[in-house]
């Protein structure tokens, strides 16, 4: 038999977490712009943990001639500082 109230539930977070990933995009995207206006590759990343950003990183190789310099090393870099 059908819970309604379970899957209503289960719809209800489905679409908070349509919602979360749709923000968290949008802002990996500004990131990969700010990297394009560079001179680098358009990547930006984000690390989220409990719907907070406690990361970020925009690609920087090619500007500041260090290969390591990727949007999702800079990220975790930045989230451990």
């Amino acid at each position: 038999m059908l819970d309604i109230r379970r899957e209503y539930s289960s719809f209800c977070l489905t679409i908070n977490t349509m919602k979360n990933h749709i923000y968290y995009m949008e802002q990996c995207i500004a990131l990969g712009k700010k990297a394009m206006l560079n001179g680098n590759p358009p990547v930006g990343s984000i690390i989220v943990k409990d719907d907070k950003i406690i990361g970020i990183g925009i690609e920087s190789g090619k500007s500041s001639k260090d290969i390591t310099k990727h949007a999702e090393i800079e990220a975790v870099n930045n989230a451990s500082a």
